[in-house]
């Protein structure tokens, strides 16, 4: 009986300093049919209300999933010096592919190639961009 008051104390206690603002809990393994949080991070994964980003290791390669309520779902794969995948969706579906992650956005300095559905009728659309985004091929 004194064990199991003990533990109760313990764990009133635990869960009363992480009701507090601004604590954390560190564990080593942790097992919960529900975590509630406004952010999740690990070393390599990050996780909010806006999006979830995954890093490599070496934080050369990231993997983010972005999904804001006022501004475009997207999905992006990159690999620093190796080039960027953008899938998303802002009024119809669009896929873009830069040549380099040299900068924090893509487009402007890097070639690329577009694609995406426009207009009123969702005509297909594809143009190559040089490095000094100039439009080089475009159909239709």
């Amino acid at each position: 009986m004194f064990g199991i008051g003990i533990n109760a104390c313990l764990l009133l206690a635990v869960l009363t300093w992480l009701v507090l603002p601004n604590r954390t809990l560190t564990v080593g393994t942790l097992s919960a049919d529900e975590v509630v949080a406004d952010l999740f991070a690990t070393r390599s994964v990050t996780m909010d209300t806006d999006g979830l980003a995954i890093v490599n290791s070496a934080g050369t390669a990231r993997l983010s999933l972005s999904l804001p309520e006022s501004d475009v779902p997207t999905l992006a794969v990159e690999n620093d010096g190796h080039g960027r995948v953008v899938l998303g969706v802002r009024g119809t579906p669009f896929f873009e592919m830069y040549a380099d992650t040299s900068t924090s956005e893509p487009g402007g300095s890097q070639p690329r190639i577009e694609m995406s559905l426009v207009g009123e009728e969702k005509l297909p659309r594809i143009v190559l961009r040089d490095a000094n985004d100039r439009v080089i091929w475009q159909a239709p």
